[in-house]
C-alpha cells in the first residue's frame, strides 16, 4: 500500500469513528474500548439527531392524517422503505416489513407459515449455531402443528456440518432457517452453497436468512441470494433498538396471512369478517415505532456515504490482529477456527469463568460480553458453559484491540497469583447478632461505595474460602444455576445454621459471600424471619444479577429454607 493511500484510509476511518459520540468517553478512569458490536452497535450523531428532530418538529401518528405533522411523518416514515429496499437491492418496497426486530420477524414468518404452509409432518432445519431467537420461534410453532425440528451439527472448527446438512435436508423440509454470521464465533456461514443444497434438494423449501451480524459489515443483496426471507435489526447497523426488517418474495407475502390484527393493517373491517390490507401492511399492525424507523433511514443515509472498502478492509485486519493477540495470551483458548470470520471472536481463559473475565475487563475499561450468547445448544455441542466474546466494528482501532490484549494479560497473570484451595471444609461465621443487622450492614456497604456493584462482588469473591474441591466430595452440585455451586449447611447444638458455599465463578463467589455474611451463625428463627428470598431484593440486585443468574440464586435460598424447615 502506498504511504499517501495509507494516510487517506487511516482518515476516512479516523472521521468515521468521530461521528459516534459514545466514544469519547471513559470508563473506570480509561477511554472505553468498544468490543460488544455484536449485542448492538453505537449510534452516529446523525441517527440521534433524526430521532430527535422527528420528536421536535414532526411527531404526529403516520397513514390517513388530513394534517401537514402526519403528511410530513408518513412520507419520512415510507421514504425509509425504499432506502431500506435499495440498501439490500430488494425488487420492490412491498417486500419490506417494519417489524421489532430480527427475532419478531423469525416469530411473524414462523407464526404465519403455521397457519399454511407447515404441516403437521414437515420438518424445519436449523443448524447447531443459532441464536435461541432462531430456535424458539420455530419450535413453538413446530409442537402446536405437530411439525419437528431438525439441527444441522457444527464441526470442530466453528462451522456448519455442510454433509450433516444435506443428510438431513429430505422431502419432509418445509422451511430452512440459518445465520448469515454466527453471533458467537463469528463464522461466516457460506449462504450460497447452502441456499444452492436446498434449491436443488428441496425445491419446495422456503428459506429464511438471518442477517443481523452480517448487515453492517459487508454488502448485502437479497436478489442474489435468493433466499425467501431475510431479516436484520436496525440496532446491528447503527441504527436504533426496536425496530427491524423483514425482506420476503413479493408472491409469498401475498399468499401469508398476518399474525397480529389491529389498525393499518386491513381493508376493510365489519363483524361479517376482515379483508386485509395487501402487503407489507397487512404484517404492520398498530401504531409503529416511526422515530425508530426514521432513524434507521438516517443509519442508512450515513452508510451511503461510507467508504465499504475502506471498512471492511480495517474489520479484516482488526479480525487478525485479534486473532493474533489472543493466541499469544498462555490459558486462552480461541473457540473454533472458522475459514472466515467476521468482527466477533470466542474465547476461554483457562480456570477462570466468562462472567469474570467480562466483569474484570470492565474495569480496564474494555466492555465485551460473557455467557452463552443465546446459543445454549451451540455451547452444549461444543461442550462449554459459556465463553468470552470479542467483537468490532468499522470505527474499532487496531490501538484498542492492543489495549484489550494488554488488559486480558494483566488479568490472566493475577489469577495465577490466586491462592490455592485449603485442605479442609470451614463454614461460614456470624457478621452480627442477627441476620437483619447484618443485612443492613451490607446494604449500608453496598450504597455508600463508590465502586461498582460488579467490583464490590469481585472483591467479596476474591475474599471467599476456597473450598470447592472438597464441596465436590460432600454435595452435589445446585441445580438451576449458570456457574458450578456447592454447598452443605448443618445445625450447631445451639440450634444455630452454618454454611459453606462455593463456586467456580468469582461473582457468585461474592454472592455466595452475601448469602453466610447475612445467613450463616444465625438461629432458624433468624434466618425465617428475614425471609432468604427477600436477601438480593434489599441490596438491589435484581437489576444487577441477570435472570438465569437470579434463577440459579434462587436455587441457593430455596436449599437453605429446606435446611431451617428441618
Amino acid at each position: 500500500m502506498l504511504p499517501g493511500y495509507k494516510l487517506l484510509v487511516n482518515k476516512i476511518l479516523r472521521d468515521f469513528r468521530d461521528q459516534f459520540p459514545i466514544l469519547k468517553q471513559e470508563v473506570n478512569g480509561v477511554p472505553l474500548i468498544y468490543l460488544d458490536n455484536a449485542a448492538t452497535s453505537q449510534k452516529p450523531a446523525a441517527v440521534i439527531l433524526a430521532e430527535s428532530e422527528y420528536y421536535q418538529s414532526d411527531n404526529a401518528n403516520i397513514h390517513r392524517a388530513p394534517h401537514e405533522l402526519g403528511e410530513r411523518a408518513t412520507a419520512a416514515y415510507e421514504k425509509v422503505r425504499e432506502s431500506v429496499r435499495e440498501f439490500i437491492n430488494a425488487e420492490s418496497i412491498d417486500e419490506i416489513i417494519f417489524t421489532k426486530g430480527t427475532t419478531d420477524s423469525v416469530n411473524l414468518v414462523a407464526n404465519s407459515l403455521s397457519q399454511f404452509f407447515i404441516k403437521p409432518d414437515s420438518e424445519i432445519l436449523l443448524t447447531e449455531l443459532e441464536h435461541h431467537s432462531n430456535i424458539v420461534p420455530w419450535q413453538i410453532v413446530a409442537k402446536r402443528v405437530g411439525a419437528s425440528v431438525l439441527a444441522a451439527k457444527v464441526t470442530s472448527f466453528g462451522e456448519i456440518d455442510l454433509a450433516d446438512f444435506e443428510q438431513k435436508l429430505n422431502a419432509k423440509t418445509a422451511v430452512v432457517s440459518f445465520a448469515h454470521v454466527s453471533n458467537a464465533l463469528g463464522t461466516v456461514h457460506p449462504v450460497e452453497k447452502l441456499v444452492s443444497l436446498v434449491r436443488k434438494k428441496v425445491p419446495g423449501a422456503l428459506i429464511f436468512i438471518d442477517g443481523a451480524q452480517w448487515i453492517s459489515h459487508a454488502k448485502t443483496d437479497v436478489r442474489a441470494l435468493d433466499a425467501d426471507f431475510y431479516a436484520f435489526s436496525a440496532h446491528k447497523v447503527y441504527g436504533p433498538t426496536g425496530v427491524g426488517i423483514l425482506y420476503g418474495k413479493k408472491e409469498l407475502l401475498l399468499k401469508m396471512p398476518p399474525v397480529n390484527g389491529g389498525g393499518d393493517m386491513i381493508e376493510r373491517v365489519s363483524f361479517a369478517g376482515t379483508t386485509f390490507a395487501k402487503p407489507p401492511y397487512r404484517f404492520e399492525a398498530g401504531t409503529p415505532n416511526i422515530a425508530g424507523v426514521i432513524g434507521l433511514g438516517a443509519a442508512l443515509e450515513f452508510l451511503k456515504k461510507t467508504p465499504w472498502k475502506e471498512l471492511e478492509d480495517s474489520e479484516s485486519e482488526i479480525s487478525k490482529t485479534v486473532v493474533e493477540e489472543l493466541a499469544k495470551i498462555k490459558r486462552v483458548t480461541i473457540v473454533g477456527n472458522p475459514k472466515r470470520r467476521m468482527c466477533a471472536v470466542s474465547f476461554t481463559v483457562d480456570a477462570m469463568a466468562p462472567m469474570d473475565v467480562a466483569v474484570k475487563l470492565n474495569q480496564y475499561g474494555v466492555a465485551v460480553r460473557a455467557g452463552h450468547h443465546c446459543c445454549m445448544p451451540l455451547m452444549e455441542a461444543l461442550g462449554l458453559p459459556g465463553t468470552v466474546r470479542a467483537s468490532w466494528s468499522g470505527y474499532t482501532t487496531r490501538e484498542e484491540i492492543l489495549g484489550f490484549s494488554a488488559a486480558l494479560k494483566k488479568i490472566v497473570m493475577e489469577e495465577e497469583t490466586k491462592p490455592q484451595e485449603l485442605g479442609e471444609l470451614t463454614f461460614g461465621k456470624s457478621f452480627a447478632a442477627s441476620a437483619k443487622q447484618a443485612l443492613a450492614e451490607l446494604r449500608e456497604v453496598f450504597l455508600s461505595s463508590a465502586e461498582s456493584r460488579a467490583e464490590l462482588l469481585l472483591e467479596f469473591g476474591a475474599a471467599h474460602p476456597r473450598r470447592l474441591e472438597i464441596l465436590r466430595k460432600l454435595a452435589p452440585e445446585v441445580q438451576g444455576c449458570m456457574s458450578e455451586v456447592r454447598m452443605v449447611t448443618r445445625s450447631t447444638a445451639d440450634g444455630k445454621i452454618q454454611i459453606a458455599s462455593d463456586s467456580n465463578t468469582e461473582i457468585v463467589r461474592g454472592l455466595l459471600t452475601i448469602v453466610e455474611r447475612v445467613f450463616s451463625g444465625q438461629s432458624k428463627e433468624e434466618i425465617k424471619e428475614l425471609g432468604p428470598e427477600s436477601l438480593f431484593a434489599a441490596l438491589d440486585l435484581p437489576g444487577f444479577v441477570s435472570m438465569q443468574r437470579r434463577t440459579g440464586l434462587e436455587s441457593v435460598l430455596r436449599e437453605i429454607s429446606k435446611s431451617i424447615n428441618k
